[in-house]
């Protein structure tokens, strides 16, 4: 997962408005959402060949450690449906080394080290 930055505007097609801030749980009205500034990309990237495939975007004006742990459950939830194996790299931000401790991980270095989190499917 990584985030892209995205020119925010707006687009009016198809008798819809396009360019909100869009998680996929269409629970809100267009008209008091927040314009959507970044894309949160999941990939499916082969481990043991040369291919990797966008399986899921989240459009977002911000991400917060809890909200960002819940879009990574579920992604690697969803990949577990299809019999794919899970290893995840990431940046050094504060907001993603915030979201591996709520995904139960651990990475201070001592007796409680825990460079994973458990899946989803098996909690």
């Amino acid at each position: 997962m990584d985030k892209i930055h995205l020119r925010s505007e707006v687009i009016y097609r198809n008798e819809k408005y396009h360019g909100y801030k869009d998680l996929g749980f269409h629970d809100t009205d267009a008209d008091s959402v927040l314009l959507a500034q970044k894309a949160m990309v999941s990939m499916l990237v082969c481990l043991n060949d040369m291919w990797k495939i966008p399986i899921a975007y989240f459009l977002t004006s911000s991400l917060d450690e809890e909200l960002l742990s819940h879009l990574v459950k579920n992604t690697v939830a969803c990949g577990q449906h299809e019999n794919c194996c899970s290893v995840s790299t990431f940046d050094g931000l504060g907001v993603n080394l915030t979201c591996i401790k709520f995904l139960g991980a651990n990475l201070t270095f001592g007796p409680n080290f825990k460079p994973w989190f458990p899946h989803p499917c098996h909690e």
